[in-house]
């Protein structure tokens, strides 16, 4: 079954990818070269002064006159007995 997968993997990959073999990392200043590197160079949601308290984040709209995205991220076990 694995090698079905693996093979309709390869199969489906555009024909312009290229695959580039893992280098080895020597040094941290490498690591941090290739994390710098994979980096998009401008991203919009990075200039966003978020909030992370709500009554904040709803002061700022109301003084801006600008509308509040509220993210919300729930990750707890579900046995979980808290609401």
């Amino acid at each position: 079954m694995t090698i079905i997968a693996a093979l309709t993997l390869v199969l489906t990959l555009p024909s312009n990818t290229e695959l580039h073999p893992i280098q080895e990392l020597t040094s941290l200043a490498s690591l941090e070269a290739e994390i710098i590197a994979m980096k998009a160079p401008k991203v919009a949601w990075r200039n966003i002064a978020w909030k992370s308290c709500l009554l904040d984040g709803l002061k700022e709209s109301q003084e801006t006159k600008k509308p509040v995205l509220l993210w919300i991220f729930i990750d707890r076990p579900i046995d979980d007995a808290r609401c």
